[in-house]
């Protein structure tokens, strides 16, 4: 380079002795270094199968980086779906995630990234998620009966107020077909939902619109459901099943 840079005509930079051999072994040399780099990547995506959906050069960029964990933030809603980032600690521990709609999940046990390579504790991170998740979702179906229904649903994630609802509406649609007041329950669920509309109308944010808007199409599907039953007089297990799978079918 320095020669050609002296005598920058192409005819004498060409002519130059033994230039041939010597781009012919580059050209050797690189190929063995990509095939190294991508042994290197691939032995990094066994460990962690989700840096599949990162590209090569995104995937060292992280790598390059790893005495600093948090230079992984920027590539997180590719490797998790519905995630916007995690809060480290000054120690480098994850305390918790976040998704795109700033709604925060805490962790039950931090993820501790010291000493560790990324995959290894990317692999920890994604375990402490489906922990945290698990652990919220109890929380919430046990708060539930302790706590008026609007505070609870204000009070926990939109994934956990919209399955823990489910499953409490699963436990008292058996309680009410044991009692017989299936009448009544319909107009409890009806209660339920005009509480939601009236909590939508003191104001609440943009997340939790979103969360309550999902949670009253399902509570008014629950209801009309219950109604038909109480109306039809329904009262044995398998036809309620049957009926219910109609109402499925449109039919």
């Amino acid at each position: 380079m320095l020669n050609t840079k002296d005598n920058p005509k192409i005819i004498d930079a060409c002519a130059t002795e033994g230039l041939l051999e010597k781009w012919k072994e580059c050209n050797v040399l690189l190929d063995l270094v990509q095939k190294g780099l991508e042994d290197y990547l691939e032995t990094k995506r066994n460990g962690f199968a989700r840096f599949y959906f990162l590209s090569n050069d995104e995937l060292l960029e992280i790598l390059s980086q790893t005495k600093d964990p948090t230079k992984v933030q920027p590539f997180l809603s590719k490797v998790f779906e519905a995630m916007s980032k995690v809060n480290f600690t000054a120690d480098n521990d994850i305390t918790n995630m976040v998704s795109p709609e700033k709604e925060t999940v805490e962790f039950v046990n931090p993820v501790v990234t010291h000493q560790k390579n990324v995959e290894v504790w990317m692999c920890e991170t994604e375990d402490a998620m489906r922990c945290a998740i698990r652990n919220a979702l109890l929380v919430g179906i046990n708060s539930y009966p302790t706590m008026e229904r609007t505070d609870w649903v204000l009070a926990n994630p939109a994934q956990i107020v919209l399955n823990g609802s489910q499953v409490h509406w699963t436990s008292e649609v058996e309680a009410a077909f044991d009692s017989g007041n299936l009448g009544d329950y319909a107009k409890k669920l009806s209660e339920q939902i005009l509480g939601l509309i009236m909590l939508l109308r003191k104001g609440v944010t943009k997340l939790q619109t979103k969360t309550i808007g999902a949670l009253v199409v399902i509570d008014v599907h629950a209801k009309d459901i219950i109604t038909l039953y109480a109306n039809q007089g329904v009262t044995d297990v398998i036809f309620r099943v049957d009926i219910t799978i109609a109402i499925l079918l449109g039919n």
